[in-house]
């Protein structure tokens, strides 16, 4: 609908009339044979639409931002796993020594 063109209507040739034979003046003369007073161009073809083309490259712009979200929730996911654990190590290292075990500096 915003991205589709209008075109214009096809233009039928118009032919006028052949004029009646004049037959007061020439009547032993045959009437020349008639032709068109003007031949007009054949229409050009109808252009295909690019629609289609138009709509499978969003589509595909779409997916790829669409994966892209997905694999930066997941990396995201990740590390925040890995600080939670790394934090968890030193919480329970701190527990888990006695005051006689720490190293001496």
């Amino acid at each position: 609908m915003l991205l589709r063109p209008k075109l214009p209507e096809p233009v039928t040739p118009y032919y006028a009339p052949a004029p009646g034979p004049a037959l007061d003046h020439y009547a032993a003369h045959a009437p020349a044979p008639y032709g068109p007073p003007y031949a007009y161009p054949p229409a050009p073809a109808p252009r295909r639409s690019i629609a289609p083309y138009v709509a499978a490259g969003v589509g595909a712009v779409g997916g790829v931002a669409v994966v892209g979200v997905v694999l930066v929730g997941l990396l995201l996911a990740f590390a925040i796993g890995a600080l939670s654990i790394a934090v968890v190590a030193l919480v329970l290292r701190a527990l888990l020594n006695t005051p006689d075990q720490r190293p001496h500096r």
